[in-house]
């Protein structure tokens, strides 16, 4: 691409698949975090992993070129029931707290390792609130975790996905994960509500207690939310038809009798016959948890192709909310960060290069390419507020960054890309 600068935005406008490209400025979370990622051209100089902004390009307010029309300078414009999605929820605790660089105590367990070089030879799984696996960093005098092997050479073909066996966006050789189910059923809203709206009425109030944080879980009706998302100009795929893919985590403000206030704006209309919304108790599952200063090193192999990946991924979230990977770096990697079913998490400071290229034109049985160096860099499918930032990726990648399937609200600013993609799915 050259030496530009280009800052793109995923807002999902009604659309999750859409994608629209513009100039902004970066605002504070008082003026609602509204961009999206920003890639620039980068050569594989050693360093540690990027945590500035790229060069001003002259856009957006900071610039004194033009604005949004949707936001304004300051977010003067900003129409909380117009197309444009607040997004400044995103990330560790919805963005309202910085990240935690908690000491060993009786609230956290902290495995810190020193600078220097160690082997990893299994998947490591953090399965508790409040643990942090610790290096010293990605600089000069960095931790590096150097894995001779891949989850497929330890664990055989992904059972996640039987058609290849490859491990395309699962597992990975540090995993914070859970197998928490569903929280509680709540009230269910009654009657109609509209995008942008703070106040839903509920059947019944019991279970909803002002200052607390609940699920809000949107349902389609006969696939006509499911087309509504899409603006109603695509056909979305059979398989979601009357199924609950989206999930508005927000914390109430007031509870009137069955009248509830929200601090959260309602990111879509709820209305009978095109879908329905429940509220659930936030899941007892792994919170504050994180990765951080640390180098993982693969071995050089061949990239054997989309969908085929054996399995050479870093870091995975499953299931969790506030946590977060900070300075972390990969080398030779399949994919380096994914993300499944998460919730606020922070991925801050992420590098991501090859010792060569690992793009190659052998054939296989599945006809799959494998002209780039890896797959995914930062990736999250059915996932929620989610903010990437800081990340330098220095090779060829399908994906650099984005979003699969359902995922909603992420945001992914301040990075730089050789090829750079912001990667949306449906």
């Amino acid at each position: 691409m050259g030496n530009v600068a280009a800052a793109a935005m995923a807002s999902s406008l009604l659309m999750p698949a859409a994608l629209c490209l513009l100039l902004l400025a970066v605002p504070p979370r008082a003026s609602g975090r509204l961009l999206a990622a920003a890639d620039q051209a980068g050569g594989p100089e050693p360093g540690p992993a990027a945590t500035s902004p790229p060069p001003d390009t002259g856009g957006g307010s900071s610039g004194g070129g033009t604005t949004s029309n949707l936001w304004g300078k300051d977010g003067e414009l900003w129409d909380p029931s117009g197309p444009l999605i607040d997004f400044s929820f995103a990330g560790y605790r919805q963005g309202a707290a910085p990240l935690p660089s908690p000491p060993a105590t009786r609230n956290y367990i902290v495995l810190s390792l020193p600078a220097g070089k160690y082997m990893l030879t299994a998947p490591l799984a953090i399965t508790r609130s409040r643990v942090v696996l610790r290096g010293a960093g990605t600089g000069e005098n960095a931790t590096v975790l150097s894995i001779p092997h891949s989850l497929t050479d330890l664990l055989g073909p992904n059972p996640g996905y039987p058609r290849t066996g490859g491990y395309v966006a699962n597992g990975a050789f540090v995993a914070i994960t859970s197998n928490a189910t569903l929280g509680k059923r709540l009230g269910r809203v009654a009657g109609s509500a509209r995008r942008g709206d703070d106040a839903v009425t509920v059947d019944d109030a019991s279970g909803l207690l002002a200052g607390e944080f609940f699920d809000l879980w949107f349902t389609d009706t006969d696939g006509k939310f499911n087309a509504l998302m899409y603006n109603n100009t695509l056909q979305p795929p059979d398989k979601y038809i009357n199924d609950t893919r989206v999930k508005l985590s927000t914390r109430i403000l007031a509870v009137d009798g069955q009248r509830i206030t929200l601090e959260r704006r309602l990111p879509y209309d709820i209305s009978p016959g095109i879908n329905s919304a429940q509220f659930y108790a936030r899941q007892d599952t792994v919170h504050d948890s994180g990765v951080e200063g640390l180098v993982f090193s693969f071995a050089w192999s061949l990239y054997a192709g989309h969908h085929l990946e054996k399995g050479y991924n870093v870091v995975e979230f499953y299931n969790v909310f506030d946590c977060w990977a900070r300075d972390i770096a990969s080398i030779n990697a399949d994919s380096t960060v994914v993300m499944t079913a998460a919730t606020c998490v922070t991925v801050s400071g992420v590098r991501i290069e090859v010792t060569k290229s690992r793009a190659n034109d052998i054939p296989n049985s599945f006809n799959e390419p494998a002209n780039r160096d890896g797959h995914w860099g930062v990736h999250h499918g059915r996932s929620f507020d989610l903010l990437a930032e800081g990340v330098d990726v220095r090779c060829s990648l399908f994906h650099d960054v984005g979003t699969d399937a359902s995922s909603k609200f992420g945001v992914f600013q301040n990075s730089v890309m050789v090829e750079g993609n912001l990667d949306l799915h449906r």
